[in-house]
């Protein structure tokens, strides 16, 4: 690393040997050559484990001698004898006057004059503006007075930015003097107020497009929260409240520890770090982290896969964990230096132990108090305090909570007071997750549950969950705390399901344990349920607790699969899934929960179709287990049924009519179809009676999915793999497919699209099914002819196995399969072409997507409505999907 070092001073160096009498053409030549040479350099001195700030420091000051040296040789030949006294001064501004230059970033000056601008001034300035450019930089430039800069800053938060952490480059020295005396002035004295809470508004909008939290799978290293924006936000307040962008003024002056700053400081160099990487991999100004880009990234820094981690996942464990130090520090030095200077602190009486409430919204500590050397579990009657208030920890509580911990000479985890307040705090009726934040925050709960520091910034890579491993489980703590509220009105039945439990303590006992076994890899609810009997006689849960934790533990997928993979109308469904929660106790714990773990998987995971299913499933297995004729109420409810519909239908159809589509299609249709639906169904009926098939078209309220019918009076196998391949062929995304079929060949599909299509696209669709179903186009051919014109998704995947998996107990007529495989455009088209050209009825469908794998569900039986038990039958069905599915198709 020292020859790079010593190639780039001795480039430097020949920047001042430059003599004005070379020509024009051989300057730019030698700066462009120069330039050059110093990316290689760079590069060289980055892949050799240069720090990210050490590098953008002497790139900018590589910079500065190109524009001191490009300003002194224009200026060489002017009539003046001291051209520093020209009256103008060039400062650099944003990431350039931080010192903070990355190989692609932008270079960004100010060229500040006193008062007027005059011919001599314009004449130097467009000199060595086109002088630059010529050289090739990138130069982002304004040109303003001294009064202009201020009055700028007044109209612009960025502008006002921009020049409060300008620096220096050349020229004339108290131009520059003034004019940041000046904007620091305006800003410290008239504007402080206004222009925090102005970056502070900034920040939360900045937020609100990069998301909240820090764990995302494709950070933006600059802008995403905890990103370097961030520090950035702390060094622009530092400049405004003591005059110094230099961190080391904090703990010089006892504001900060030192080793806080010093932490702050590593973090922003190791994300500085990769930020140069990749600037140096893409030769642009990049800042995105992108999931196809981290396996590259991580093997140019240097990380190496293993057993138990892939190389990009080590890389992204330490992003976050650095991330998190910056998101932090930031945070605390907002609500303890930003929003409360200026307030005076009001000591609101004293806690125990030397605690005190300030302001009824922070906790902090007496200087004298000994509280933890004398009994570090008293470290949790702190969250204990936290919970009760709903308040933050000051900052000097943060500091004494850290020391104590370190200063531990017995595991936390042993301590039976400190598991005894723990529980407490779990069982409260309070909300939780905040508390639980700051504990992870603060070390405390990974010192509290050793297995929970495991999974600790830990990226589970199946490109379906959003967040780390950790993230996930406190983010599902946030959604039970939501459901406490009871404050929004689609979520009433989860609130109301969560007041009818006893102790909230056992669900969140269960979510915090729940993914414990990621770190091990595949199987990871059975790794995580290993852990529980061990973590549960430690904290000396009862075990009438601990075994409800274990079934929810056991169960925590269980719920979500019935919904994505089941009929719900088929009894058979609801009697199994009500033999594995046994009790309403049980069900009302595995719904909530259920809710709280998908939600928590990412943005938008969490649907209103979901939790509609997820009631339907809730509210039929309650009834399956509490009423003890369930059978029989079944029958009386079908009565019921029949005389809703001939009451819905009566005034547009006949009795015969309705009988007669009654009578000839399967009971489980009267059960799971409203009468507004079945009176639409015999519409269409109607009309597919005179013109074969027929379609209609419903947008569902206060939802994204579309409900298409087609009804055909030639039913034969293959009909729903056509009608699939048409809506294929227009690019649509098919949620689930409902086949009802009478017993004289009439066929009414319900098909589920996501989204919403209109109605050229629907005129267009019902012509190409008139040619498919009508007129034997072929529906494969329609695909490859315009294959091209479809939109394939170009973004890396995951490599996902296909497998084929039979049911034959769950349903008393049909075998169900289970297809899980890579998921790409026209992929249920080419599973239901296949299960066709194998003779199979399909009786219901249904398609889930979870990140980059299909679990595709199909109810079916032979040609003569059975369901396949023959073992060479089902082997020959299994190798013939998986054949078909190798292949993309499209």
């Amino acid at each position: 690393m020292i020859r790079y070092l010593n190639k780039l001073k001795e480039l430097r160096k020949k920047f001042a040997k430059l003599s004005s009498d070379l020509s024009e053409k051989e300057l730019i030549q030698f700066f462009k050559n120069s330039i050059k040479e110093e990316e290689k350099i760079l590069f060289s001195l980055h892949r050799n484990g240069m720090g990210g700030k050490k590098l953008v420091n002497l790139h900018s000051q590589f910079f500065d001698d190109i524009l001191k040296n490009i300003y002194r040789l224009l200026t060489a030949d002017n009539s003046r004898t001291n051209t520093e006294n020209i009256g103008l001064s060039i400062a650099a501004i944003g990431g350039y006057g931080r010192e903070d230059l990355s190989p692609q970033s932008d270079i960004d000056i100010l060229i500040i004059y006193k008062n007027r601008m005059n011919k001599e001034i314009e004449n130097i300035i467009n000199k060595f503006l086109y002088f630059s450019w010529d050289i090739g930089f990138d130069l982002g430039y304004s040109t303003r007075s001294i009064k202009d800069c201020i009055e700028i800053a007044k109209e612009n938060m960025d502008s006002a930015t921009a020049m409060l952490e300008s620096r220096y480059i050349t020229g004339e020295r108290d131009i520059f003097n003034e004019f940041e005396k000046r904007i620091l002035k305006f800003i410290g004295k008239e504007n402080r107020k206004k222009y925090f809470l102005g970056k502070i508004e900034e920040q939360q909008f900045r937020y609100n497009l990069y998301d909240y939290s820090i764990y995302v799978r494709e950070p933006n290293i600059k802008e995403s929260s905890g990103g370097l924006r961030d520090f950035h936000i702390v060094i622009w307040f530092s400049k405004v409240l003591f005059g110094s962008i230099d961190l080391k003024y904090l703990y010089k002056n006892g504001i900060y520890p030192r080793d806080e700053i010093i932490n702050l400081q590593k973090s922003y160099d190791f994300l500085l770090r990769i930020r140069n990487e990749l600037h140096f991999l893409f030769r642009s100004k990049k800042d995105l982290l992108t999931f196809d880009e981290q396996p590259i990234v991580a093997k140019n820094l240097g990380y190496k896969s293993n057993n138990v981690s892939k190389a990009e996942a080590k890389l992204l464990r330490d992003y976050y964990s650095n991330a998190r130090n910056i998101s932090l520090f930031k945070q605390d030095f907002i609500e303890t230096l930003v929003l409360t200077k200026g307030h005076e602190k009001n000591k609101i009486g004293r806690l125990n132990n030397g605690l005190q409430l300030v302001n009824t919204e922070e906790l902090t500590i007496d200087n004298r108090s000994s509280l933890f050397s004398r009994n570090p579990a008293k470290l949790l009657e702190v969250f204990h305090y936290q919970q009760k208030f709903n308040c933050r920890l000051s900052n000097k509580l943060k500091t004494k909570i850290k020391k104590g911990l370190k200063s531990l000479n017995n595991p936390l985890s042993k301590n039976t007071l400190a598991n005894k307040i723990f529980l407490s705090i779990i069982s409260n009726k309070k909300s939780v997750e905040p508390v639980l934040r700051t504990m992870h925050e603060l070390g405390v709960l990974d010192r509290l549950i050793p297995e929970f520091r495991r999974i600790n910034c830990f990226v589970y890579y199946d490109n379906f969950h959003t967040y780390t491993a950790d993230e996930h489980t406190l983010l599902a703590f946030k959604y039970l705390d939501k459901l406490l509220k009871d404050s929004e009105l689609r979520l009433s039945r989860l609130s109301e399901a969560l007041k009818n439990l006893n102790n909230i303590g056992t669900i969140r006992l269960a979510l915090l344990f729940h993914d414990l076994g990621k770190i091990y890899g595949l199987n990871h609810v059975e790794k995580s349920l290993m852990l529980v009997p061990k973590i549960a006689k430690r904290m000396n849960i009862s075990q009438e607790q601990t075994s409800l934790v274990e079934f929810l533990v056991r169960n925590h997928l269980v719920m979500s699969r019935f919904i994505q993979t089941r009929d719900l109308d088929d009894d058979d469904s609801i009697a199994e899934f009500s033999n594995i929660v046994a009790n309403p106790e049980r069900l009302q714990m595995l719904y909530i929960m259920t809710y709280c773990d998908l939600s928590a998987v990412g943005p938008n995971v969490w649907t209103d179709w979901k939790h509609s299913i997820l009631w339907e499933l809730f509210y039929k297995t309650m009834n399956y287990i509490t009423l003890d004729e369930y059978k029989e109420l079944r029958k009386d409810v079908l009565k019921y049924l029949r005389e809703d519909i001939i009451y819905e239908c009566k005034d547009e159809f006949s009795i015969d009519e309705i009988d007669e589509h009654l009578n000839n299609i399967h009971e489980k249709y009267i059960y799971s179809t409203s009468p507004t639906t079945i009176k639409e169904h015999l519409r269409i009926i109607k009309n597919a009676k005179k013109n074969v098939f027929s379609t209609n078209v419903v947008k569902k309220e206060k939802s994204d999915l579309t409900e298409f019918t087609i009804c055909s009076t030639k039913d034969r196998i293959g009909l729903l793999a056509d009608i699939v391949g048409t809506l294929t062929f227009h690019e649509l995304n098919i949620l689930s497919a409902k086949v009802f079929t009478r017993k004289d060949g009439i066929a009414v599909d319900d098909i589920t699209i996501v989204g919403i299509v209109n109605d050229y696209v629907w005129t267009k669709i019902n012509d190409d099914l008139e040619n498919v179903l009508l007129k034997d186009f072929s529906i494969d051919g329609m695909i490859r002819k315009h294959r091209k014109y479809l939109k394939i998704k170009k973004k890396k995947k995951l490599k996902i196995l296909t497998t084929v998996k039979f049911d034959n107990e769950t349903s008393e007529k049909f075998t169900i399969i289970d297809i899980e495989t890579q998921d790409r455009m026209g992929l249920l088209y080419l599973i239901l072409k296949t299960l066709s050209g194998l003779n199979l009825n399909i009786e219901y469908a249904k398609i889930f997507t979870e990140g980059d794998k299909a679990l595709d569900v199909f109810y079916v039986n032979d040609e003569g409505k059975n369901k396949i038990t023959s073992a060479r039958k089902l082997n020959m069905i299994k190798k013939t999907l998986t054949d078909a599915l190798s292949t993309q198709f499209i």
